[in-house]
């Protein structure tokens, strides 16, 4: 959504198709590091979480839009990069030196994008806990985690030297 003009109504620019049962759960503008050009890619990188029940396994999906404008139409351009189904609801994104972190349940992976495809190439495990945000200052993760009794754990992950 996009402010038509100062003080004006909110206006719709692009809409993006879910599953049924499927909700994003979080959104973010991120900046990956293309491998094959080497070129960043700023993408707009959408984490989902299929609503089925307790009686089912959480499942979810990564999603990433490149955004554009038309130059003879104002309409936005969105446009479907990559899309996978994941094992367990994704509740955080954030990019980091040119890489994605997903966050689904207790676990973080960080992967490196190739322009088609995204790459595992680290993770960190923190059962019992669950995360539910990433932020990045400078080169360091941020990391909240939440314990079964709710209690907030932070922790911190440098990446790289």
């Amino acid at each position: 959504m996009e402010l038509d003009k100062s003080g004006g109504p909110w206006q719709t620019k692009a809409t993006i198709p879910m599953q049924t049962s499927e909700n994003a759960l979080t959104v973010r503008m991120v900046t990956l590091l293309n491998t094959s050009s080497k070129e960043n890619e700023t993408l707009l990188a959408v984490g989902t979480a299929y609503v089925q029940g307790g009686e089912v396994a959480a499942r979810g999906r990564i999603l990433l839009f490149s955004l554009g404008k038309n130059t003879d139409n104002p309409q936005t351009l969105v446009s479907e990069v990559y899309s996978k189904e994941l094992k367990g609801a994704i509740s955080a994104l954030a990019s980091l030196q040119g890489h994605l972190l997903i966050a689904s349940g207790p676990k973080i992976i960080l992967h490196k994008w190739t322009g088609t495809e995204l790459n595992g190439i680290a993770f960190f495990d923190a059962p019992p806990l669950h995360v539910v945000s990433l932020n990045i200052v400078r080169d360091i993760s941020l990391n909240l985690l939440l314990n079964n009794s709710n209690q907030a754990c932070p922790i911190f992950w440098v990446f790289g030297g």
